[in-house]
């Protein structure tokens, strides 16, 4: 890695074990990202020795057993800043969440490099939101349309850490709603959200930028849409069976 940049990796774990094909992603990603620190982060209450015969490198650190009851519970701990600060000796998280897999490695660097603060593979979901009710949007309540984005899923994501905090901090009113609505709406959406209406310069790519680091729903699609060049890696890939199929064709591992 160059000198201006310092990435970690960051997996979160929520069991004693993992299935056959999460370990697979797990050891595949740190083969992959040899040269990286990777860190996983758990409840303070699970048991962990399984995980460090399998992963000797790694570090585990425990954080509250609150933060990994449920997907929204986990939403709610990348809202702290906290959890970035801990980390503040580097310049960049990239999560990689039990069901993501990094293939190529040595597109990191250029993804560190360049001026995005978060990066994630492009939703096939298309979401609005109208947070003219919400300070300082409600002072634009006929110039402020509904905000129409896709977002870029956090299950496999970069992050530039200071400019997280930053986020966060930036409309707090904003980050409570998205916070506190309904259990909590998915830090993804928020932190691409933030990439539309941040005052100072809080950037992330569109969808077809971002489809060149992950990928994580209609692969053949967005494959064939980047002349089959691979990204970064892919997210929630084994959850169909012709998604698994498809991407373990790519990397050139039989299924039969």
């Amino acid at each position: 890695m160059s000198q201006q940049t310092r990435p970690l990796a960051l997996t979160p774990i929520y069991r004693p074990t993992l299935d056959p094909i999460e370990l697979f992603c797990v050891k595949t990603t740190t083969q992959n990202l040899q040269g990286v620190d990777h860190y996983f982060v758990h409840p303070t209450a699970m048991a962990t020795s399984r995980y460090k015969d399998l992963f000797p490198s790694s570090t585990f650190i425990p954080m509250p057993d609150i933060y990994f009851q449920s997907q929204r519970s986990y939403n709610q701990l990348c809202y702290e800043k906290f959890f970035y600060e801990i980390f503040n000796a580097y310049t960049h998280m990239l999560i990689t969440q039990t069901d993501a897999i990094v293939v190529t490695p040595n597109s990191l660097k250029t993804w560190c490099e360049l001026p995005f603060d978060y990066v994630g593979g492009p939703e096939g979901n298309l979401y609005s939101y109208d947070i003219r009710t919400i300070k300082p949007f409600n002072l634009l309540p006929n110039s402020l349309h509904p905000v129409k984005l896709q977002g870029l899923n956090g299950g496999l994501s970069l992050r530039r850490i200071n400019s997280m905090i930053c986020a966060l901090e930036e409309y707090p009113d904003l980050t409570k709603l998205f916070r506190t609505h309904a259990g909590g709406i998915g830090e993804d959406i928020f932190f691409s959200l933030m990439g539309r209406v941040s005052n100072t310069g809080f950037r992330v790519p569109n969808e077809i930028q971002a489809s060149r680091f992950a990928v994580t729903c209609n692969f053949g699609e967005w494959t064939a849409y980047n002349n089959n060049l691979l990204p970064l890696g892919f997210h929630a890939w084994f959850r169909r069976k012709e998604d698994q199929e498809y991407v373990l064709g790519l990397l050139g591992i039989s299924t039969s």
